[in-house]
């Protein structure tokens, strides 16, 4: 009797201390703002909405929306949802590799599902990305901001300096600079099939 008492103890302290101490980060806009939580840090950057795209295939969903921000830069915020038979490739760098066709990838950090990554493209320019791949269902990805911008922030969720960012020159998208398409979807791997 005593030992069952024990493991309900023990079972509820791991559930109260899984629910206080582990926060689930995520990135979303809402209220002309981009909203970047990683753990109990919690970062805005002011954004108003120019247009919204959607993108559809037969098994997923992408809302495309350029933004700009008071000092005129442009960035997107693209969320991908996927059919409930599907789920996302497991390997997030090798997707965004795959979606902005990129000679390489510099992974800045992760954390809790949030990633900051620096895509340097074929022609050498750069695009600074944040993802949130917290569910296997959806992808956000927010991208475009400066560099000067993009280091702020990766060293106020890390509390970390980050000493070594790409030289190359920034793309400011002026459109989305994502490739979804079908040969990517049923061919390299983005999407699997979920197995009953």
């Amino acid at each position: 009797m005593i030992k069952k008492i024990l493991i309900l103890i023990v079972f509820i302290a791991t559930i109260f201390l899984i629910n206080n101490y582990y926060k689930r980060s995520s990135l979303n806009f809402k209220d002309n703002k981009i909203i970047l939580k990683v753990k109990e840090k919690m970062l805005t950057f002011p954004y108003t909405l120019v247009e919204s795209k959607n993108v559809t295939f037969s098994n997923i969903n992408i809302l495309q929306s350029q933004l700009i921000c008071p000092k005129g830069n442009r960035a997107y915020y693209e969320v991908a949802t996927i059919d409930g038979l599907y789920e996302f490739n497991q390997q997030t760098e090798q997707i965004v590799k795959t979606l902005f066709n990129a000679k390489k990838l510099n992974s800045i950090c992760s954390i809790n599902g949030i990633r900051a990554i620096q895509v340097v493209l074929e022609n050498s320019e750069v695009i600074n990305l944040f993802i949130d791949d917290n569910d296997m269902k959806e992808l956000k990805l927010f991208y475009g901001l400066t560099t000067e911008i993009f280091t702020k922030t990766v060293e106020q969720l890390q509390g970390l300096e980050v000493k070594v960012l790409e030289k190359g020159v920034l793309t400011e998208p002026l459109e989305a600079m994502t490739q979804w398409n079908v040969k990517h979807n049923d061919i390299d791997g983005i999407i699997s099939s979920i197995d009953y």
